[in-house]
This record gives structure tokens, sequence and C-alpha cells, in this order.
């Protein structure tokens, strides 16, 4: 599993930091955002799900309802952004999925 780091920018202009795990990757047990990407050869991320969750290691399962639509869109890659709390962590989902408009994020577009 390599595990790099990268910054997604949200609608609001502010940068945040995401841990990079290729698939299979485990979610970490902390409160914060995850996200659903594919590599591009570019090394640049197509985000095809934003999330939070306050233990992301209880939400991101392989019975978590957007993996399946993720992986047949060519999902790699499992970011995890962390966050003090779940209030923070839902600012943050939400400047992300206003700025990269993720194809299976139907609920916030």
């Amino acid at each position: 599993m390599t595990l790099t780091t990268h910054r997604f920018q949200g609608q609001s202009g502010s940068w945040y930091q995401f841990e990079m795990k290729d698939l299979p990757a485990a979610p970490r047990m902390l409160c914060g955002v995850y996200m659903f990407g594919r590599k591009r050869q570019d090394g640049t991320y197509t985000v095809l799900y934003v999330g939070k969750s306050k233990l992301l290691s209880s939400r991101v399962t392989n019975t978590h309802e957007k993996l399946s639509p993720a992986i047949k869109l060519g999902m790699t890659t499992l970011g995890q952004h962390f966050c003090a709390s779940e209030s923070l962590a839902l600012q943050v989902e939400r400047d992300l999925i206003a700025a990269w408009q993720p194809a299976l994020n139907d609920n916030f577009k």
C-alpha cells in the first residue's frame, strides 16, 4: 500500500491536506473527512465521493453505500483528512463538495 499526501482546495479557497492511500486501504480511528478518488497519470485525482465521520474506521467499510459505485468509476485511492471535531469535518466536507462536485455526492449538489 502506497501512502502519499495531497492538498485539495475547497470552494472557500481553503486548502486541506489529505493522507492518500492506494487500495486496499484501512481507514484510521479518527474524526475527519474521507474521499474516494481515482488517481490520474499526472498524479492528480478525480474526486468521486466526499464524506465525513466522527470515526472514519466505522464509516468507511466494505458495506459503505458508495464504495461499489466508486470502484465501478475506477476508484484507486482512499483519502483521509483528520479534524478535531465533527462540526469542523462537516464544514470541510461541504466546502470540498461545493468545489469538486463529486459524481457520487448527490445530497449537496
